[in-house]
């Protein structure tokens, strides 16, 4: 157990390496598919980020902002790796992964005019 615990802490740290709104992908089809998919299934229950599909033993993870998040359409986004990369991406935590530049080229926005577009699109 302590083995796959590190195994799993390697993984929190890792999934940082792809960008926002992709996805990591755990499959889980070893040897032993259902002993493979508890063991996951144990960790996964504190981290409810994390998607479970339990009819085909898969867990998704996807980057925030997520693909679909209407933040992409206004807004260029820059990865950034939490404080702590271990946490889950809940709640507040979803807007540490991320920093937004307003797609508007050639002007320079003040703080208040980003966060007034930025407000604009989190309340749509």
């Amino acid at each position: 157990m302590k083995a796959f615990s590190k195994g799993v802490q390697n993984m929190l740290r890792l999934r940082w390496h792809v960008e926002p709104g992709d996805i990591v992908m755990i499959d889980c089809t070893s040897g032993q598919p259902e002993k493979q998919f508890r063991a996951y299934w144990y960790w996964v229950k504190r981290h409810q980020d994390w998607t479970v599909d339990v009819n085909e033993k898969k867990i998704f993870w996807y980057r925030p902002p997520y693909p679909d998040d209407v933040i992409r359409q206004q807004f260029w986004i820059h990865p950034v790796v939490p404080a702590n990369p271990l946490a889950n991406t809940l709640a507040e935590r979803y807007f540490d992964c991320f920093r937004v530049a307003p797609k508007v080229e050639g002007i320079g926005l003040s703080m208040e005019q980003t966060l007034g577009l930025l407000g604009q699109v989190l309340n749509s």
